[in-house]
């Protein structure tokens, strides 16, 4: 067992770092709840926005932004979303375990933060985009002016087939699922054909062409910021746990420190009596 001295110091390094892991907690949980209401309601937007797409492509005829459930692209663009910062629980790393069940040497990568940055350097991966200062201020427009028109370019001109983001989808303040979301080409599904629910003036072809640039850019930020927001709450999370596990250790500590002190007493009270009864 270690001695008085080195339990106290023990000790007071455990409380400094428990200090630490609270502070963190506190700032995870204040950008947590900014982000909260805005992404929480930008998941109905998103979903919607997706629901419509698919409408317009039941609609429409003919469009190199459809496929058939059949499709197989020669070559993908993904966007990888991770954190620029660790601390934060699984987050990083089940999004990573994710992401090595589906990568390619031939694909493309557009990486967010510089965990999934680490990785596509480990794994020697085609890093053609990067956004490494993604916060709560991140807007659609960092994302439109930035990412969505070379995608587009890229997917008319043929050089690449699909796009697909890999990012981690909020469910609940505890719960985050890792999710690939195929963005481009939008699967055409049987069900789907001739359908009438909406009039579309002009052509749902001519709505398509002119408006993928605003359906790319909403899905990908919509799914950037859910993913900024699980982060927070993963962090939040580890770092109350990482508290709770320090409190507990100081409790051991201290209950070990109160029982050395004790035997040292009592080994110096026995030391006193074997003298004075040797005289």
């Amino acid at each position: 067992m270690a001695n008085l001295s080195e339990l106290k110091n023990q000790i007071a390094r455990t409380q400094d770092t428990n200090k630490i892991t609270k502070a963190m907690e506190m700032v995870a949980t204040s950008k947590f709840k900014k982000l909260s209401s805005k992404v929480l309601g930008m998941q109905d937007y998103m979903r919607d926005t997706y629901k419509l797409f698919v409408d317009i492509i039941a609609n429409t005829s003919d469009s190199q932004y459809m496929c058939n459930s059949d499709f197989v692209p020669k070559k993908t663009l993904w966007i990888l979303v991770g954190s620029n910062l660790g601390l934060c629980g699984g987050y990083n790393s089940n999004a990573i375990k994710l992401a090595k069940k589906h990568i390619s040497k031939t694909d493309d990568y557009v990486i967010v933060g510089n965990k999934m940055r680490n990785f596509c350097k480990a794994e020697n991966l085609n890093v053609v985009n990067q956004f490494l200062s993604v916060d709560e201020n991140f807007t659609i427009q960092d994302v439109t002016a930035e990412l969505t028109a070379d995608m587009i370019a890229a997917y008319n001109s043929g050089s690449i087939q699909s796009i697909k983001i890999l990012y981690t989808k909020f469910i609940n303040n505890v719960t985050f699922e890792e999710t690939v979301l195929d963005i481009l080409p939008i699967v055409k599904k049987e069900n789907l054909t001739n359908r009438n629910e909406f009039l579309f003036e002009p052509s749902a072809s001519e709505i398509l062409k002119s408006s993928i640039n605003f359906y790319l850019s909403t899905i990908v930020f919509g799914s950037i910021m859910e993913s900024h927001l699980s982060e927070q709450a993963s962090r939040r999370q580890a770092m109350d746990n990482a508290s709770k596990n320090g409190k507990d250790l100081v409790d051991e500590l201290k209950s070990q420190f109160n029982r050395k002190r004790q035997e040292n007493i009592t080994q110096e009270i026995t030391e006193i009596v074997a003298g004075a009864s040797a005289q």
